[in-house]
């Protein structure tokens, strides 16, 4: 073989004898060429040696691959092959000349492709296929391959001819409609959005990726992530760990909050060491073996709600702009089958609390309706009876005002419920002295308190006016101030302190009674929602307390959280500003 490469580049630049040299290749017979100019006049030779000519430039013009091998030697050699194959492959002529085609094989081609091909040689007929070859980088591509056999003058098979085509591009784009067809399939089996995510990356692992992960906002705006699936399995890696939870902050490092931030994607083809900016994410993935990454926001109804990311490095892959397009468009179907599960989960919730509410609200005003009826039946048969005496009329009489009292309270909390979620709470604000203001609410309910509490109330000598609704703010300090005695039904101290600080006037309601659970804490503030402390104990309530408290505050530009472990009471915390703004706007 080296006598063919070393005469070829002496034929090089003469392509009337390199015709001559390939034809006497593909005929078996050296001296075909010469003997077949012997017996022709001066003009066929011309025209012969023209149209050899330009075969040979169009073999070496070509952009295809085009390659010819020896099927009568031992390990069928490549015998020839033209520039295009070379370029194709990244293989020099002198590095493939002899050797089989085998060497364009790797790990993932497909055995059974490759013995169509062999079965093809052998029964000397003409085959199309489309195999996953390997360049001499490593770099897998596809490979368009049409091979026909070559006959010699005695009608013998000597060669193959194979003629290639890169088709990769047309094949990724067929393997991503494919692989966005069966995601489409699996973000509409289920409403479960976790258990989809999880399947989701579990099939671009390894189709599309060698990592997928997912990062999403939480309820305290805070960045977590959801899913994290390796080709490998190793759970958690570098990247994992550095995952969060963490706040969304303006660090361009975090590419998914960046990205998140920004709505934008982010497409990084070659990860680099040490490059700019210092990105933790960009640093684990390059020390978890990831070369490439691209990152897509999820977005819904106008809202980025978190990131999806996908990574490659063992496999040997790289990311182009085409699986950006991609990307992009699972991120949005993605994004789509998220928020319709979230708004069924929202939707489920409203009705299990409206259920909750039907019944607890029956409930509560069965009471006080009751309580009314049958005192106003007992004053009927009293008089009736002519036994109505002043002290029964006045105890009646009492007793049906607190019923009435009790149902214009629930009446109020309804219609304050349907103003806020309508948007429709009027606000009329003003600069109060809020000091005086908690000082005459702690008073009045020290005193219908002195039974079972003692209502203490501590003032900073800093405390600063409120602009706010003194009614609005009352009723907030009166809620707090009855779900305290409510949840202390042995009795206790209840404290009430308020300060100021950074513009902001502060207030805490505390009690020492039975405290809640960190799940009841969760929808506290959430209308309709009872803890399951107050329903196992009998505490009356239609769960909406805390919930209008919310609101009101949150329309004079402020905020309100609780803190409490069983056991050990609660604390619920709100502010307000000191300074004059606008309330009345979210």
């Amino acid at each position: 073989m080296p006598e063919r490469s070393d005469r070829r580049r002496e034929v090089a630049g003469d392509p009337i004898v390199a015709s001559r040299e390939r034809e006497g290749n593909l005929t078996g017979d050296p001296d075909a060429g010469r003997s077949s100019t012997a017996s022709i006049g001066p003009l066929a030779l011309r025209e012969q040696q023209a149209q050899s000519w330009l075969r040979d430039r169009a073999f070496h013009s070509i952009l295809s691959g085009i390659v010819i091998v020896d099927v009568t030697l031992p390990g069928q050699p490549i015998v020839d092959v033209n520039p295009g194959f070379c370029t194709i492959t990244g293989y020099a002529y002198d590095e493939v000349i002899g050797r089989n085609c085998r060497l364009l094989q790797g790990p993932d081609t497909d055995p059974d492709t490759t013995q169509r091909i062999r079965d093809a040689i052998a029964t000397g007929t003409e085959i199309t296929v489309t195999v996953l070859n390997y360049r001499k980088s490593g770099e897998p591509f596809w490979n368009e391959l049409h091979i026909a056999p070559v006959t010699s003058v005695d009608d013998l098979i000597t060669h193959f001819v194979g003629y290639q085509l890169d088709v990769t591009e047309r094949e990724r784009d067929r393997s991503h409609e494919r692989f966005l067809a069966e995601a489409t399939i699996i973000l509409g089996a289920t409403l479960d959005f976790e258990t989809t995510l999880l399947d989701l990356a579990r099939l671009a692992v390894p189709r599309v990726a060698d990592w997928c992960g997912v990062d999403m906002i939480d309820d305290d705006s805070r960045l977590r992530r959801s899913v994290s699936v390796h080709s490998d399995g190793s759970i958690p890696t570098g990247v994992d760990e550095a995952a969060g939870p963490r706040p969304m902050g303006d660090d361009d490092g975090d590419v998914p909050a960046s990205v998140i931030r920004t709505g934008q994607p982010t497409l990084i083809t070659e990860i680099q060491a040490g490059g700019s900016p210092a990105s933790a994410f960009l640093g684990e993935l390059l020390r978890d073996g990831m070369t490439s990454v691209l990152v897509v926001p999820l977005t819904a109804r106008g809202r980025t709600f978190g990131a999806l990311s996908l990574a490659v490095g063992p496999s040997g892959r790289h990311y182009t702009l085409a699986d950006l397009t991609m990307a992009t468009s699972l991120a949005a179907r993605t994004a789509l089958a998220i928020d319709n599960a979230r708004l069924f989960a929202d939707q489920q919730s409203a009705v299990r609390a409206r259920d909750q509410f039907l019944s607890v609200a029956a409930h509560e005003l069965r009471t006080p309706i009751s309580s009314i009826k049958g005192y106003a039946q007992l004053l009927q048969r009293a008089q009736v009876r002519q036994t109505l005496t002043p002290e029964r009329l006045h105890r009646s009489i009492a007793t049906i005002v607190m019923a009435s009292e009790r149902l214009v309270t629930l009446t109020d909390d309804l219609l304050d419920v349907s103003r806020l979620q309508l948007d429709h709470m009027p606000l009329r604000a003003r600069r109060i002295d809020y000091r005086a203001l908690l000082t005459g609410i702690t008073d009045r309910y020290a005193d219908a308190f002195r039974d079972r509490h003692t209502v203490s109330f501590v003032a900073t000598d800093e405390t600063c006016d409120a602009w706010a609704d003194p009614e609005r703010i009352e009723q907030v300090v009166i809620n707090l101030l009855e779900n305290a005695a409510n949840y202390s039904p042995d009795g206790g101290d209840i404290d009430v302190r308020t300060w100021s600080d950074g513009g902001r006037i502060y207030t805490a309601v505390r009690d020492h009674g039975i405290g809640m659970t960190a799940e009841s804490l969760e929808g506290a503030f959430e209308p309709f929602v009872r803890a399951a402390e107050a329903v196992e104990r009998g505490i009356p309530g239609l769960g909406l307390g805390l919930y209008i408290c919310r609101g009101i505050i949150a329309r004079h530009g402020g905020a309100i959280r609780a803190t409490s472990e069983p056991g050990s009471g609660a604390t619920v915390t709100f502010w307000l500003p000191c300074d004059e703004r606008s309330p009345g706007t979210p």
